[in-house]
C-alpha cells in the first residue's frame, strides 16, 4: 500500500511543489495545456519513466493508457492516466494505478 501511495504522489507532483526537491514528480499538469492528445501520451510516458527511474527505480512499468476529455459545461480538461506496474522485489507482479488531473482549459 505504501509503494502505491508513493507512486501516486510521484505521478501527481509537479516540479517546484516539493521544497528542497524542485525536480520531484512527473510534472504532468502542464501537459494538459500544452499538447494535443497524441503528444500528451508520448510526453507523459517519457516524464513518468524519467521520474520513476530517478525516484522509484524498483518499480517496473508495464503498460500505459491515457485519455483526455473536455467537459464542455465546466470548461475543464480531464486527463485520465492508467498505468500497470510491478514491484519485483516485493513479489508484486501487476498492479494498476489510475490518476485523474483536472485543469482549466
Amino acid at each position: 500500500d505504501q509503494v502505491a501511495d508513493n507512486f501516486r504522489n510521484l505521478i501527481l507532483t509537479n516540479h517546484g511543489e516539493r521544497l528542497g526537491q524542485y525536480d520531484l514528480g512527473a510534472n504532468l499538469r502542464e501537459l494538459t495545456l500544452e499538447h494535443g492528445q497524441d503528444d500528451f501520451e508520448v510526453e507523459a510516458i517519457v516524464r513518468i519513466k524519467r521520474a520513476v527511474s530517478k525516484f522509484m527505480p524498483y518499480i517496473d512499468l508495464q503498460t500505459f493508457e491515457s485519455k483526455l476529455d473536455r467537459d464542455v459545461t465546466a470548461d475543464l480538461m480531464r486527463a485520465r492516466i492508467r498505468i500497470a506496474y510491478g514491484v519485483p522485489t516485493l513479489g508484486i507482479a501487476k498492479s494498476l494505478m489510475e490518476v485523474v488531473i483536472f485543469v482549466a482549459g
